[in-house]
């Protein structure tokens, strides 16, 4: 089976490679990758001088998203990118609408991975702020095949997108089992009575005591206990 699918709206294959891996076309959301075991949505910021046409495109970008994943359901892992620009934005009035259209799309991927136990958000968008400009963008690159983010990049994005797949495999529980004596309070309660246990605020109940309140909170998130 191929391992994933990734949409795109750039030439991304420098960037994952063809093993084991199929790509849209640019922009295209008709072809779902069915027969691939994940689905990665890697988008970057359009390249442009139109300030205003680009904010068009950053938004429409959540709405085909929305009806990819209304479209995939539950059934597979989404990897999410945040929106990148792999180049310097323009230092202009409009910029700061361009850098708000960036954030708003970035909290609807969240919003996404929130309401979908299968979605994931990756932040692309730190991955390549490790890198100057010029180590982002090979604007050679770009001009010939379309390619946003340098082919030089390709060793370093293999090893980030690995290790943020494998971490965000792991970043969600449903379900925690716990024992109760000697692990939500000090002691045996059946032995010991409900005065004989240790918790509360003194050593070493208090350490019972903070991993029950963490425990809370994790059941706030939905986990179930």
């Amino acid at each position: 089976m191929t391992d994933l699918f990734v949409f795109r709206n750039t030439t991304v294959e420098p960037l994952f490679g063809s093993e084991g891996v199929r790509c849209s076309g640019y922009g295209d959301i008709s072809d779902l990758g069915e027969e691939t075991a994940a689905c990665v949505w890697a988008y970057t910021l359009p390249v442009g001088c139109d300030i205003g046409a680009q904010i068009r495109e950053a938004d429409s970008y959540i709405d085909r998203l929305r009806l990819v994943l209304d479209r995939i359901g539950p059934a597979r892992m989404c990897y999410l990118f945040t929106l990148a620009c792999p180049y310097v934005l323009p230092v202009e009035s409009g910029s700061g609408a361009l850098r708000a259209a960036v954030a708003r799309y970035d909290a609807a991927l969240y919003a996404f991975a929130a309401a979908r136990p299968n979605v994931r958000v990756l932040d692309f968008a730190s991955f390549l702020g490790r890198y100057a400009c010029g180590e982002r963008i090979d604007w050679r690159h770009w001009f010939l095949a379309r390619t946003a983010v340098s082919p030089r990049l390709q060793s370093d994005f293999r090893h980030w997108f690995a290790a943020e797949r494998r971490a965000a495999l792991m970043q969600r529980r449903k379900c925690l089992v716990l024992d109760l004596d000697n692990t939500l309070w000090g002691g045996v309660l059946g032995e010991e009575g409900p005065e004989g246990i240790r918790i509360g605020g003194d050593y070493p109940g208090n350490a019972y005591l903070l991993f029950q309140q963490g425990i809370r909170e994790l059941a706030r998130t939905g986990v179930i206990l």
